[in-house]
């Protein structure tokens, strides 16, 4: 599969950065520690001190918290949302995220189905082959598709963060967050600074004053706020990333969201399950050439070989969809005086796998089923069958017939007149 498009070309990758979270009350507020090293979370020592520097953190947030004056936190959240565009941040984030998720999920659903990965709604997907076996889905993102993901998602939190409550995605969850944090990192320097017993020594004036002017004099304030609007863009959309993955369990759904495709793919109620239309001419010349070349090919695609030497054959040939574990993986019907009807179960297998007796013997039973009407059933594998399904097979030479590779070969020198 093609890798996807950058997201913002030109930008240079961030590197992801690791967090130990700790929540010491059911209600307060997680504190995030950020970890250079995550191999120190193996040592209790290292650990242990790391909760140890959270727990002062979080008693000098909870005195930040408690002694903000809920009025200015709403009018600087006021500010912040005319100043900031932290929706759109975490949207960017958000977008960037689930195309890393996206690709694997199409590239996961490429391998196991080939070409039948795209329906016919998937504008944005085409693809190309390199034989036998090699299929590469190429992404031709429409116009416009990122600015579309993001104002979409940047809408959602917009209307999120407009809501009046404390939570973390609001403005005012989010302005409290970022002054009771900032409040607190300014504690921590001052205290570690002056020492313990010198601070609780200053008067409440003289403590406010301090307390303020070291937030003011900080000489990387600036770069302190910009990290923690970058910390809560990364937690707020790895929260929201982790709902929609779970919600978009579906490939089709992910990719509206992403702006990628407008409708999903048509019910397969509606849609009969066909041979894809490829050139397996090519393919049966590459196969009758390089034999070990078929244990390469997909298992869809080796059904969909078996079905073309029917066709060829003067068969009218299905493939039951993929999800189906029926006893048999194509229905091969010629009409004639007496109707002949074949249930072929194809097995994909590489030596030394074998097909063993209960494969054969669930194909019997299928053929058993008055309802199905088969003249016979036919196993066919690209390795060979066990000493038990031998037997088996000759026992029910009538109903029941097996072609291992060399059989198969045997059918396309025949539909190839090379016989």
């Amino acid at each position: 599969m093609d890798p996807w498009p950058e997201l913002n070309p030109g930008d240079e990758p961030r590197e992801e950065q690791l967090y130990y979270c700790v929540q010491f009350d059911e209600g307060s507020r997680p504190v995030m520690i950020a970890v250079e090293d995550p191999s120190i979370l193996e040592d209790e020592l290292q650990k242990q001190a790391l909760v140890d520097s959270a727990w002062d953190f979080h008693c000098r947030g909870e005195w930040a918290r408690e002694n903000s004056n809920p009025q200015f936190i709403r009018d600087l959240a006021g500010d912040f949302k005319n100043t900031i565009p932290v929706p759109n941040l975490i949207a960017r984030s958000v977008i960037s995220r689930l195309l890393n998720i996206y690709s694997k999920r199409l590239k996961r659903e490429v391998e196991q189905k080939g070409e039948a990965a795209v329906d016919e709604n998937a504008l944005h997907l085409s693809i190309e082959r390199s034989w036998p076996d090699e299929v590469t889905v190429v992404i031709n993102a429409p116009d416009g598709w990122e600015g579309t993901a993001i104002a979409q998602v940047t809408d959602c939190l917009a209307t999120l963060m407009a809501k009046a409550n404390d939570s973390l995605l609001s403005w005012y969850g989010f302005t409290e967050w970022m002054w009771t944090t900032h409040l607190a990192h300014a504690l921590g320097e001052l205290e570690h600074e002056l020492g313990e017993e010198a601070l609780e020594a200053l008067s409440e004036g003289e403590f406010i004053k301090a307390l303020f002017s070291r937030m003011i004099e900080s000489e990387d304030g600036g770069l302190e706020a910009a990290r923690l609007i970058q910390r809560y863009s990364d937690m707020m959309a790895g929260v929201i990333v982790d709902i929609i993955a779970q919600e978009t369990h579906e490939l089709w759904m992910l990719e509206r969201f992403l702006a990628l495709r407008i409708h999903p793919p048509k019910s397969p109620q509606n849609r009969r399950s066909r041979i894809v239309v490829v050139d397996f001419g090519r393919l049966l010349e590459v196969v009758a050439r390089r034999p070990h070349e078929a244990y390469q090919l997909p298992s869809r695609r080796f059904e969909e070989l078996i079905g073309h030497i029917f066709e060829r054959l003067g068969y009218h040939v299905e493939l039951t969809p993929e999800s189906r574990d029926g006893g048999y993986d194509i229905s091969a019907v010629r009409r004639a005086e007496t109707d002949v009807r074949l249930l072929i179960e194809c097995k994909r297998y590489t030596p030394p796998n074998k097909v063993g007796r209960p494969i054969v013997q669930r194909l019997a039973g299928v053929l058993a089923d008055r309802d199905v009407q088969a003249t016979k059933g036919i196993i066919a594998t690209t390795s060979t069958f066990s000493s038990d399904a031998l037997q088996y097979l000759e026992m029910n030479r009538w109903r029941l017939e097996g072609r291992d590779l060399e059989g198969i070969l045997d059918w396309i020198r025949r539909v190839s007149g090379t016989a």
